[in-house]
């Protein structure tokens, strides 16, 4: 069974995280004299300490997943979503739960067939990551460190190959599907913050229908 997926991630959410990247900040070498230094951290170290930050939500060691899409074959769009800093391991049991029951056939769970957007590179080692960390015990197949075409199916890979990198968004540009508009990656956190967490679920679920089409493009299907 065809499993198209897509997450949506924040920063390190563990107590005083941002804090203790200000305390790791350090100035440029070029800076030689203290004042010079305690001058340059107090101009820049928030800002840096800031973006090392928000870039924890590309680490499955540090960052929080907080949606989680998926649609098997041609059937509707599942939609998971956090509401709080603290409900990871509730959307990841939900979600894992919800996905061995809609791949099990007369009591077999089927090995899901994972289709997405760079899933190799990000989606699927984040996700098992994050099920470790909250121990979440997977109850269908997840090889996170598998083979485009073998394990899952990676539509960045099948267009760009083993080294090339296109976007979502443009890939599905390129093959004539109206890209989403107004809402990136970027906004996320601020968004999560902001307590839009269903418009989160949604972005993500365009991401899943996006692929799809990719997908079902890229294979000659339909």
């Amino acid at each position: 069974m065809n499993v198209f997926i897509d997450i949506e991630t924040i920063p390190d959410q563990t107590e005083g995280a941002l804090d203790n990247y200000i305390k790791e900040v350090t100035a440029p070498a070029q800076y030689k004299k203290p004042d010079s230094i305690a001058q340059w951290l107090a101009d820049n170290g928030k800002d840096v300490a800031e973006s090392n930050w928000l870039k924890t939500s590309f680490d499955g060691a540090k960052g929080q997943i907080c949606a989680i899409c998926y649609a098997i074959d041609d059937s509707e769009i599942r939609r998971f979503y956090a509401e709080s800093t603290g409900a990871e391991s509730g959307l990841l049991k939900h979600f894992n739960s919800q996905l061995s029951e809609d791949l099990n056939l007369r009591g077999v769970t089927l090995k899901p067939y994972f289709v997405g957007h760079y899933i190799k590179g990000f989606d699927l080692p984040f996700l098992f990551k994050r099920m470790v960390i909250n121990q979440v015990k997977p109850e269908f197949k997840l090889n996170p460190f598998g083979r485009h075409g073998s394990d899952f199916y990676d539509t960045m890979e099948a267009w760009e190959g083993f080294k090339g990198n296109i976007s979502l968004d443009n890939l599905s540009k390129a093959l004539g599907f109206d890209a989403k508009k107004g809402i990136s990656g970027a906004d996320v956190w601020p968004m999560f913050k902001a307590g839009k967490y269903e418009d989160i679920a949604n972005y993500c679920a365009d991401d899943v229908d996006a692929v799809r089409k990719v997908y079902n493009k890229l294979n000659f299907i339909g």
